[in-house]
């Protein structure tokens, strides 16, 4: 018994962002860090967590001094003119970011049993931005999920920044300058004024692959900064059965095994999330193995139970992107068949 085979042809995750700057300060510390804030005390700091707080996140405020004890001086925390806290031990404090284009003034006023005091303030204006991504990767029609990235892929980042001024004005998106980093490292190709948009290739094959923006406004002054995390997701074969007349059965894909029941099946193979544009695309070459047979014929499969009786066999396809080292996969069925004629033969048709 044996199986007749012939050969045929064949943006948007929206990451709703929000962002605080804080006046004065032109960096916003590392790449999604902590905020150091100086000030006129050398050795005396204040410390945000998290950076860039979400309208209605918490934010920690944790302050440290080499000039004075703080946990055992009296410290007083001010929250928009409004003192919050006074005691002693007190050298967090933790309070609720507002709505966008607010601005959240906070002091610390560290009071020694002798010496004179200690004043640390900031301001944050907290804003919003939109980051919307995409990966340019394959998927078939009719799909109702979303092309992702895998390894070797290009994803395609817009920052839509609504960021205001301390007076209120809104930035215009356009004239911002746009700093884009991949792990930590500078994209300086891609980023400069107006640059909402970048278009950036994996360079993890595995764990998420992290972009950095930074935003400017004319004077240099950074205005936002974040981090996204793009996970990094296996291509794969999911294999589909062609009918005469319904087309591809895309509502009925493979399991590990499938009945033919029929005189014959078309196997069709889609390649998820390779840099692909068609399933048929000039780069990717096609190694089928059906039993023992192997042939490397790109396109289709269709299969045709001969002889007596029933079986069993295997399909197994590895898929190549010539043009991607890194985008090698492979997918493989069992095909279960019970044969109609005695004649056993078997064709191949390019």
């Amino acid at each position: 018994m044996k199986l007749l085979i012939r050969f045929t042809s064949f943006f948007v995750l929206f990451a709703c962002m929000h962002f605080a700057y804080a006046e004065g300060v032109e960096g916003l510390g590392a790449l999604g860090g902590d905020i150091n804030f100086g000030g006129t005390e050398p050795g005396t700091t204040l410390v945000l967590f998290p950076a860039n707080p979400t309208p209605g996140e918490t934010v920690e405020a944790t302050l440290t001094s080499v000039n004075a004890d703080v946990r055992s001086s009296l410290v007083t925390w001010t929250l928009n003119g409004k003192v919050m806290l006074s005691s002693r031990n007190a050298d967090t404090f933790s309070f609720v970011a507002g709505n966008n284009g607010s601005r959240e003034t906070l002091s610390a006023t560290i009071t020694p049993d002798a010496g004179a005091s200690i004043v640390k303030t900031v301001s944050v204006v907290v804003s919003d931005v939109v980051l919307v991504w995409e990966a340019r990767t394959y998927t078939p029609p009719f799909f109702k999920g979303r092309a992702l990235q895998s390894p070797g892929s290009e994803i395609v980042l817009l920052a839509l920044p609504n960021i205001k001024d301390p007076d209120g004005t809104t930035y215009d998106p356009a004239k911002l300058t746009y700093e884009w980093y991949t792990d930590s490292d500078p994209n300086p190709v891609f980023s400069g004024y107006g640059l909402q948009t970048v278009t950036l290739k994996n360079s993890n094959s595995f764990g998420a692959f992290r972009v950095t923006v930074k935003i400017k406004d004319k004077t240099g002054t950074q205005r936002a900064l974040r981090n996204i995390d793009v996970p990094v997701e296996s291509a794969e074969i999911v294999f589909y059965p062609d009918d005469p007349l319904l087309g591809i059965e895309y509502n009925n894909p493979f399991n590990t095994t499938y009945q033919l029941n029929g005189q014959s099946l078309t196997v069709v193979a889609e390649p998820y999330y390779l840099s692909v544009k068609k399933r048929t695309d000039q780069a990717l070459t096609y190694a089928w193995a059906v039993g023992t047979q192997s042939l490397d014929t790109q396109g289709s499969i269709t299969l045709r139970p001969e002889g007596k009786g029933s079986g069993a066999s295997r399909i197994a396809l590895t898929l190549t992107n010539t043009n991607e080292w890194e985008q090698r996969i492979y997918g493989d069925t069992l095909i279960q068949f019970t044969a109609n004629t005695e004649k056993n033969s078997t064709t191949q048709t390019p």
